[in-house]
């Protein structure tokens, strides 16, 4: 994984090389890799990936911007980012494996939603709800906050409890 996205980071370099008008051309990735056993959990930047559980919620990726101050909204820096500087730069990716458990539930998200949305009340939304509603309530929850960035949401879950919707039948 350490490979991909150092790859990645080398592409969006090149991509931006192409053309002037892209030289700061940058971004950042999370995200999780389920296997039968664990989950690969990477991110680059201030996306993150979150584990929601019966312990409540927990940050399992690492965070490369500095916390908001009180009154900010939105992060300012990021420490490390795929691309996104004027000189090739090169990037240092967290990864992490962790169990994986009977119920798991992963949050992947940009900062769109965690600069704008508590993590109380991400870990209230997904105690109240799953699946696609979870990962609407989770969007909304941003654009009534002002959304002043991309909102960006996904929703790993494995096992536990499912949603229906109109004529569903239970569990798809």
């Amino acid at each position: 994984m350490r490979a991909a996205l150092m790859a990645c980071n080398e592409t969006v370099y090149r991509e931006a090389a192409a053309d002037p008008s892209r030289t700061m051309m940058g971004t950042t990735v999370a995200g999780v890799c389920v296997t039968a056993d664990s989950v690969l959990v990477f991110n680059v930047g201030d996306s993150r990936v979150y584990r929601a559980g019966p312990g409540g919620l927990s940050l399992v990726g690492i965070d490369d911007s500095p916390p908001l101050a009180p009154g900010e909204t939105h992060t300012v820096i990021v420490t490390q980012t795929l691309g996104g500087h004027p000189e090739r730069t090169e990037v240092h990716p967290h990864v992490r494996t962790l169990p994986l458990g009977p119920e798991s539930r992963f949050l992947v998200c940009s900062d769109g939603l965690s600069d704008v949305v508590p993590d109380a009340d991400i870990a209230a939304i997904l105690l109240d709800h799953f699946g696609g509603k979870a990962v609407f309530q989770l969007w909304r929850a941003a654009i009534d906050r002002g959304g002043p960035d991309n909102i960006t949401v996904a929703l790993v879950e494995i096992g536990g409890e499912t949603e229906t919707t109109g004529n569903a039948e239970p569990g798809t």
